[in-house]
């Protein structure tokens, strides 16, 4: 059994004379293949038979194993499985065999040649037989590296998964990997090992440290076969046996782009090449496919909204307006139809950060609060200051809600505090009043306003506390993570508490016991990132609810769930504030993250930071701390729902999904009559996007878009790092990354490059070299096609495995005749009833269920 290169692609372009970018493809029973790539596609313009060139018997035909080309001696080295080297000449055109090697101690696997590009005569050829030599089984990969003058090979053994070799012969470093290494690239410019294997994992090594790789890549679903590494980029491609090919960025050791255009392969490829200066890959087995990376108007500058991190975005209906504000104490407002620029006002809180803004009642002013607990009012207009609301705590303002002229304003204070009647000139009315003391425990992130007169104040500690704004009383805690689900897994915390607060509020006692030092330590964090400007999320705690908001629109039952909550880990929460306790949740992660490897390691670090949703409560927006905007269908999710133990932890349908910022959402805002999206994010970006998730543009940058005539563009800061579902979602017309340019049957092909040049090889009275088409037919592929081509199973994998029933194409049952039994004696009277009492039963079951159980009556327990 031979490696999988029984058909191998080599260029003659680096270094080369003819320097015309040809490709050279063989396959194992030797058809060798010239092609050259045009605009569109690779084109054939030259065969070789080896078989009948070399005249083998049948008793003994060829099996190539591998090829390299000598571009600086325009000679091409073979190598067959009766231990022969053999070089010909690519300069004549019957593709002449110059000399030989026989006898070699061992089947030659694979090779690796490289030349000085100034001195020609230096050459070093390096080969790995099916001997192994300093490994204990046959070697996969061999690779001459000349900064480290010293020789790269890989094997499948775990104990000796890759050596490095002096050009002496001494083994120098063996790196011990698990399941062993079935392909590599070393990085001169980065000075790393790349390497890839069963294991499905992508580990990068520093040449001298042997012990433990310097970083690990995690994503691929399958065995690697083929890793590369263009140090111009910084790009790392992988390839593995499922047919996905992953773009990987050396310098942040993260995935910037999946490729599934090779799934039209029938099979694994047998031969993969990668050619760096035109980040080409190209793969091979009876199809020919290329991916073809293209850099064009990239731009080194991505443009921005504003120069520090947002605090927020909002859409003001009356102007058709959004207005933005940022850490800088800075306040723009910008035209939603063009998206640009109509004012700007600055030093709004002098040097202090804006940190959370909002309309008032009527939305003809701005509110804007700021780090150091101060509140005002302008004229977002004219950039004039209405309005000064004084405060005697000197934390930090978060979040506001607005009901008729009063607003509430809360944040690291951990209280709430009241400015009744904004109109009002009486100056004692702009004077607030606190409530709520020593009820939360940590610093409140949200607030939401529920009519009639019901405020949702969400914590750091992860409490939702339900308020009556009328007594100012506590009506309900919810906290999914203190509940005991032994009992009852999630249920409502009531303001009947055995332990009393000042005044006449209560608080439930909790079941586990809250950690006192996360507030400090997230203030000491933040207070050290005040200059840096870093997203502050994920600070040590899994618990933080980020966000709360009402669905008003749904009913006022048990059964259905009207206040949505989001925070770490990426849960979205609906709880049902009428006594249904938590009705459901779901991860948004399940959905960007298929391995519960990838979901661990986002699960403390990032977060949903933001919602919205339609005023229908139709559609949910979630923005993460990742970057990811996401709409999800809620419009039956969590709605009249059975009386059930445990909550719903189905994902609701989602719409569309993509990565739209390259750091934290920390706003969402919808304008509903035109299905438009508006983020703001850390990223100092301020986009407009479709509600299924087309780029318009970003405030800020000098193209003027027309939101009747939406052209498909992809954001700067995207162009390099976006994957292949957010490329499809945000621009589908727009070319890749990587694109495919070609893929063909070979048969096709040749057929069609063979009769060109049959008539040209005729016209200019010429031997022709060419292979007719049914020899290649006969040797690469039966052409005779089947009257009934089997059927395709479309897999689809989930976390909770392979659905069996889901992908199996059953037909249609068709109703069979009644016979009565052939044992009709009185003493079969009792086996009569039973057989009347199974086809009872039988047909009690619907058409679905007989179909399973009855062709499939042992899958489960197989597949258990």
């Amino acid at each position: 059994m031979l490696p999988s290169i029984s058909r191998n692609f080599e260029t003659k372009t680096e270094g080369s004379g003819d320097n015309d970018g040809s490709i050279i493809s063989i396959s194992k029973d030797g058809i060798v293949c010239f092609w050259k790539k045009n605009v569109k596609n690779l084109k054939l313009y030259r065969t070789v038979n080896l078989t009948k060139l070399e005249k083998t018997t049948k008793a003994r035909p060829l099996w190539v194993t591998d090829m390299v080309v000598m571009p600086n001696m325009h000679k091409v080295l073979l190598s067959f499985t009766d231990s022969v080297l053999a070089v010909y000449d690519l300069t004549t055109p019957t593709f002449e065999r110059i000399f030989h090697i026989t006898r070699m101690p061992h089947c030659v696997v694979t090779m690796d040649y490289w030349y000085d590009d100034k001195e020609f005569d230096h050459a070093i050829l390096v080969l790995g037989d099916s001997g192994g030599g300093v490994h204990k089984d046959w070697i996969s990969k061999i690779y001459y590296c000349h900064n480290l003058e010293g020789i790269l090979s890989c094997s499948c053994d775990s104990n000796t998964a890759l050596v490095f070799t002096t050009l002496q012969g001494y083994r120098e470093s063996v790196f011990h990997v698990r399941k062993g290494v079935n392909s590599f690239d070393y990085s001169t410019d980065y000075n790393l090992i790349a390497t890839g294997g069963m294991d499905q994992r992508i580990r990068l090594w520093n040449p001298y440290t042997v012990t433990k790789p310097s970083y690990e890549m995690r994503g691929h679903n399958s065995t690697i076969i083929f890793i590369a590494i263009n140090d111009e980029t910084g790009h790392l491609i992988s390839f593995s046996k499922d047919l996905e090919a992953r773009v990987w960025g050396v310098h942040n050791q993260r995935c910037l782009q999946v490729c599934h255009q090779f799934q039209e392969f029938d099979n694994i490829p047998s031969a993969l090449y990668y050619y760096s200066p035109t980040s080409t890959l190209i793969a091979g087995y009876l199809d020919v496919g290329m991916l073809e990376g293209f850099r064009e108007d990239l731009k080194t500058v991505a443009v921005v909204s504003h120069e520090y991190p947002l605090c927020g975005a909002l859409y003001n209906s009356i102007f058709n307006q959004v207005v933005s504000g940022c850490n800088g104490s800075v306040v723009s407002v910008w035209d939603i139809e063009t998206g640009q620029k109509a004012i700007q006002f600055s030093h709004c809180h002098g040097e202090v950060e804006i940190t959370a803004m909002s309309f008032d009642a009527s939305g003809r002013r701005l509110i804007t609060g700021a780090r150091d607990g101060s509140i005002k009012i302008w004229n977002f207009n004219n950039g004039a200051c209405l309005k000064i609301l004084e405060s005697s705590y000197n934390a930090e303002v978060i979040c506001f809600v607005l009901f008729y002229n009063n607003v509430l304003a809360s944040g690291w204070s951990q209280v709430i505090a009241e400015y009744r009647d904004l109109s009002s000139k009486d100056p004692n009315d702009l004077i607030p009043t606190y409530w709520g003391k020593n009820i939360h425990e940590d610093d409140i992130l949200s607030m939401a306003y529920h009519d009639p007169g019901i405020i949702a104040t969400s914590s750091f500690d992860g409490d939702i506390i339900l308020w009556d704004i009328m007594t100012e009383q506590v009506i309900a805690i919810l906290n999914a993570t203190d509940v005991d689900f032994s009992a009852q897994y999630a249920r409502l915390y009531n303001k009947m508490s055995k332990k009393p607060v000042e005044g006449n509020m209560v608080k439930e006692i909790r079941h586990s016991s809250k950690k006192a030092s996360v507030s400090n330590q997230r203030q000491n964090n933040l207070k050290n990132m005040g200059e840096s400007k870093k997203p502050r999320f994920g600070y040590g705690t899994n618990n933080a609810v980020e966000k709360v908001i009402f669905l008003e629109k749904r009913e006022k039952s048990v059964k259905t769930a009207t206040l949505v909550a989001c925070g770490a880990g990426g849960l979205v929460q609906f709880w049902n504030i009428y006594g249904g306790g938590l009705i459901g949740e779901f991860n948004t992660f399940y959905y960007i993250y298929k391995t519960e490897e990838e979901r661990e390691a986002v699960h403390v670090l990032h977060s949903v930071t933001t919602c919205k949703a339609l005023s229908d409560n139709s559609i949910l927006v979630t923005g993460s701390s990742l970057g990811y905007i996401q709409v999800w269908d809620i419009s039956s999710f969590c709605v009249d729902v059975l009386n059930e133990s445990k909550p719903i932890k189905n994902m609701p349908p989602i719409i569309s999904s993509w990565r739209g910022h390259t750091d934290a959402i920390i706003s969402i805002d919808l304008v509903e009559h035109k299905e438009l999206i508006i983020t703001a994010s850390l990223d100092c970006c301020v986009s407009l996007w479709t509600l299924c998730g087309r780029y318009i543009g970003t405030f800020g940058e000098s193209y003027i878009w027309n939101l009747n005539n939406i052209e498909t563009r992809v954001p700067t800061r995207l162009q390099q790092i976006a994957s292949e579902t957010t490329l499809q979602t945000i621009a589908p017309k727009v070319i890749k990354t990587f694109s495919l340019l070609y893929m063909t049957m070979a048969e096709e092909v040749i057929e069609k490059e063979l009769h060109v040049s049959e008539e040209k090889a005729k016209t200019n009275n010429e031997k022709n070299d060419s292979v007719p088409i049914e020899d290649i037919l006969k040797a690469c592929k039966n052409p005779k096609k089947k009257p009934c081509p089997p059927i395709k199973l479309k897999v689809r994998n989930s976390e909770y495995g392979l659905s069996v029933y889901s992908h199996l194409k059953c037909p249609e049952l068709q109703p069979e005749p009644t016979y009565s039994h052939p044992l009709s004696g009185p003493n079969n009277s009792k086996r009569n009833k039973k057989s009347e009492k199974a086809n009872s039963c039988d047909k009690a079951l619907p058409k679905k269920l007989i179909t399973e159980k009855t062709l499939f009556p042992n899958t489960a327990e197989s597949i258990k």
